[in-house]
C-alpha cells in the first residue's frame, strides 16, 4: 500500500492512532509477501498474479476488521470506487479487444 495510501485512509476513515499502527503493520507484512512472491522465479505468471490477488484481498479483509462498522462502510465504498476506476480504464491490461468484423455480404 506504502505511506501515501495509508495516509489516505487516516484522513477518509479517521482512524485512530493505533489503527494506523496496525494498518501500518499489516501493510508492510503485506509488501513483504508481495516482494518474496514477485522475487519467486518457480512461479508461473498466472499463478502469480492469483497469489498476489489473494494476498491483497487477505489484506483488505485485515484492515477492514480492525474497522468500526461506520468506517468500514466508507471504506467499503472506497474499495468500490477504486474497483470501479480500474475496470473504467481497462485495469492494468487495457480493454479486451473488439470483436472480429464480419464481412457484409
Amino acid at each position: 500500500m506504502g505511506e501515501r495510501q495509508v495516509d489516505f485512509l487516516t484522513k477518509k476513515l479517521s482512524l485512530t492512532p493505533d489503527q494506523v499502527t496496525q494498518v501500518k503493520a499489516i501493510d508492510a507484512d503485506t509488501m513483504s509477501q508481495m516482494k518474496a512472491l514477485r522475487e519467486d522465479t518457480t512461479t508461473a505468471g498466472q499463478e502469480k498474479r492469483a497469489k498476489m490477488m489473494d494476498i491483497h484481498k487477505s489484506s483488505t479483509a485485515k484492515i477492514r476488521a480492525l474497522l468500526t462498522p461506520d468506517q468500514q462502510t466508507k471504506f467499503d465504498a472506497l474499495e468500490a470506487e477504486m474497483r470501479e476506476r480500474r475496470e473504467n480504464h481497462g485495469g492494468e491490461h487495457g480493454p479486451p479487444p473488439p470483436p472480429p468484423a464480419t464481412p457484409q455480404l
